[in-house]
């Protein structure tokens, strides 16, 4: 029995063709990057907190809620948004009107903290 050798040439060739061809792989993040991240307590007896974070992850950007009392979470949300400019934009209005001393809907009234 022979062996044939190898072409190392041809399959280099085919090589530098399937580079060229083809984009390089993209790495995606497993955890989200964070841009803000605001943290509220509000003066009441359960000592009512709200955390609120901007994250990007993989080119998409997500406004993260966690909110509790006494050291629990009790609700955990997450918004999606199409762009920085709009995630920042709900950012910010949130923790207005969290931190609004007039404030009518609701007797808790948050102070940022971090």
């Amino acid at each position: 029995m022979t062996k044939t050798p190898i072409n190392t040439k041809s399959i280099c060739e085919k090589w530098k063709l399937i580079k060229k061809n083809y984009s390089p792989m993209i790495q995606l993040n497993l955890f989200p990057n964070t841009i803000k991240q605001a943290f509220m307590i509000a003066q009441s007896p359960r000592k009512a907190f709200y955390n609120l974070w901007l994250e990007e992850w993989n080119g998409k950007y997500q406004i993260r809620k966690e909110s509790g009392a006494n050291s629990k979470v009790l609700d955990k949300r997450l918004w999606k948004c199409k762009s920085l400019d709009k995630a920042e934009k709900m950012f910010e209005q949130t923790i207005k009107q969290k931190t609004n001393p007039n404030r009518k809907w609701s007797s808790r009234r948050y102070q940022l903290i971090q």
